[in-house]
């Protein structure tokens, strides 16, 4: 599940996934979102997206920016790696994820997916 981020946030259903939308695109795909969703259910925590890929203003280089409440050192270890942001082995890319331990700020634009 997904909460939406803001009343002027729309959504369609795809292979019963909620994917934020913002004038037509799609902000997050649904395999970032899926990869996202096995994350949350891994820790057994929601994970909000915010900042640019949350607003809909992300480009390609744009890093991943989460809030995880309540996240430790140990869960941290079992998701790092296969989050959307997460450096990679093919292309040698650095890591590209912001973590903050919350709370979400309401005031801004978030997306939070809930464990399976």
């Amino acid at each position: 599940m997904i909460k939406p981020l803001k009343s002027l946030m729309l959504f369609y259903k795809l292979s019963q996934k909620m994917l934020p939308l913002r004038g037509g695109k799609s902000l997050l795909s649904a395999g970032e979102l899926a990869r996202i969703e096995n994350a949350a259910t891994r820790i057994g925590k929601p994970i909000n997206v915010v900042g640019s890929r949350a607003s809909g203003t992300a480009k390609a280089t744009s890093d991943w920016d989460y809030v995880i409440e309540g996240l430790t050192n140990k869960q941290w270890k079992q998701i790092k790696n296969s989050l959307p942001g997460a450096s990679s082995r093919i292309d040698n890319l650095p890591r590209m994820i912001d973590i903050f331990k919350g709370p979400v700020d309401p005031t801004k634009p978030f997306i939070t997916i809930f464990p399976k």
